[in-house]
């Protein structure tokens, strides 16, 4: 049962030991769940204070809506619905500062149709045969991820966009022992990513934007660029078949790779 009341513009809380018959509109009057927190928001945040959310279902982040963790560490988003947990429609859609951990389904565990996911840690989530974050494509969309951490992650995609898109931007942000079924990272302009001890089928980055200042080590199987420039790189220590497919390529780092064929690019 949900608390029928209208919709707020300031904050809502949820704790895990709330009540969804009551406001959410302060600490101790806090709701149980996010499916009911977020139709309580109008232009405000859902703030999820520290302890374990289990969503029963997906939810909705629309135009001038944030779902904020109390503490990334602290608050812990699991789920055991086979569908996709958070969809972001507009510009200013968030979700931030809180930990998904241990979700296995077969449906995206973020769809960024426009948005942001800032500062949000991805903590052994397998998503089968689809993408642990997947975004729309067009260069009227605005689509980032931003200082988060992939952590021993699983799925088709762990970050992925259309073929070829330059606007989906991934900034600060950490892949660490993901097993990627296709690529690692897909479209997406990239800054100061950094890859290290996973495994691909096929490129750690395909396709889509460039790839700047980042650093990819230790990766255990696949290859690791494909139709895509890189500047500023380090390619260390890395037990792949190819470094670069097409491309172009400047001022980078590559050493310690037990093979390093160039099969394409300049």
């Amino acid at each position: 049962k949900f608390r029928v009341q209208n919709a707020t513009s300031g904050d809502v809380f949820v704790s895990p030991t709330g009540n969804d018959l009551k406001d959410g509109l302060s600490r101790e009057n806090a709701k149980a769940t996010v499916e009911s927190a977020i139709v309580a928001v109008r232009n405000g945040k859902v703030v999820l204070l520290n302890g374990k959310h289990e969503m029963g279902a997906g939810i909705t982040v629309a135009d001038g809506q944030v779902v904020e963790g109390e503490s990334r560490d602290g608050t812990i988003v699991t789920s055991q619905a086979d569908s996709t947990l958070f969809t972001l429609t507009a510009d200013n859609s968030r979700i931030r500062n809180f930990t998904f951990s241990t979700i296995t389904n077969n449906a995206a565990t973020v769809y960024l149709k426009r948005g942001s996911v800032e500062s949000v840690t991805f903590d052994a989530v397998d998503t089968g045969n689809q993408k642990c974050v997947q975004s729309d494509y067009g260069y009227y969309l605005k689509c980032t991820v931003t200082n988060c951490l992939f952590n021993a992650c699983a799925g088709n995609y762990i970050l992925g966009c259309h073929d070829d898109d330059p606007y989906a931007t991934a900034v600060d942000t950490a892949f660490v022992g993901c097993k990627a079924n296709n690529q690692l990272v897909q479209g997406y302009t990239k800054y100061r990513l950094s890859a290290a001890g996973g495994t691909t089928a096929k490129y750690v980055f395909d396709k889509g934007g460039a790839v700047y200042d980042s650093l990819v080590c230790r990766q255990v199987s696949g290859k690791l660029c494909k139709n895509v420039n890189t500047y500023n790189c380090t390619f260390a220590d890395n037990n792949v078949a190819d470094t670069f497919n097409g491309g172009k390529h400047y001022n980078n780092i590559i050493v310690g790779n037990t093979q390093g064929v160039v099969t394409g690019g300049e």
